[in-house]
């Protein structure tokens, strides 16, 4: 008994040295994410200085316990790939509503293939025939952009297309070519598809993945619909095609 209470300054110092280490590589390694995250919950913090104060009164047990628990729930090295008690999404993950990173909608006509990029609203397109075969509009100067715009003339979703991104790219294009006399250069009429779209092509313009929720649906067709707002350089046609799709998504349901 006498060598136990001899040795339990011993065993605390090495608790605290063990902890004290611990907590400090956790908050070198931790991204400024993932510590913003712990610091809101606070719970974890709140753990490991509870375990430190019944540490520095004596009780080893339950104090060590409570270190090690929150500098679990902080997702330590020592936790492996998941932290203690993280199992495959580590300790107290939730799920992940918000959009991924990355998303892009699809919209593809019979010359061009055009994507909307979901963080940056930027938008651009492939084409698909003719002498720029294999390039996008934005490798393009934006008079062979309007040369397309004319070619296009027989194909409405393609010139629609076009001016969408010439609208985005280029504002001023349509006031340059009365300027210049062109009698050609007024909005192509109509807005909508040229044909029916699929499921897979809704799931496309959305940029989601077959089989999304409709939460997903809602929450991307709101999200991009903000992106077709007059000021961003809207375009009615891709607003159409937006609306086209996330109605047939939700009447598949």
């Amino acid at each position: 008994m006498i060598a136990v209470f001899l040795l339990l300054p011993l065993l605390l110092g090495i608790l605290l040295v063990l902890g004290g280490t611990l907590a400090a590589r956790w908050f070198v390694k931790t991204s400024p994410t993932k510590l913003a995250g712990s610091l809101r919950s606070g719970k974890s913090f709140a753990l490991v200085l509870l375990g430190v104060f019944l540490l520095m009164r004596g009780q080893v047990m339950l104090g060590g316990s409570l270190v090690m628990a929150g500098l679990g729930g902080l997702n330590t090295p020592l936790g492996g790939a998941g932290g203690f008690g993280g199992g495959a999404g580590g300790f107290g993950t939730r799920g992940n509503t918000r959009k991924r990173p990355g998303q892009t909608s699809t919209v593809r006509t019979a010359h061009l293939e055009a994507t909307l990029d979901h963080d940056s609203g930027e938008m651009d397109a492939l084409v698909l025939s003719g002498p720029h075969q294999g390039r996008r509009l934005s490798q393009l100067g934006e008079a062979d952009v309007i040369g397309l715009w004319r070619e296009f003339a027989g194909e409405r979703d393609s010139r629609l297309v076009v001016e969408a991104y010439l609208d985005r790219r280029h504002p001023e294009w349509r006031e340059d070519l009365e300027r210049d006399g062109d009698g050609r250069s007024g909005r192509s009429s109509g807005s909508g598809g040229g044909g029916a779209m699929t499921v897979e092509e809704a799931y496309q313009v959305l940029g989601l993945q077959t089989g999304a929720g409709e939460a997903e649906i809602r929450a991307s067709h709101r999200r991009l619909m903000k992106q077709m707002h007059p000021d961003q350089g809207g375009s009615t046609y891709l607003a159409a095609r937006l609306n086209e799709a996330k109605d047939i998504l939700l009447k598949k349901r």
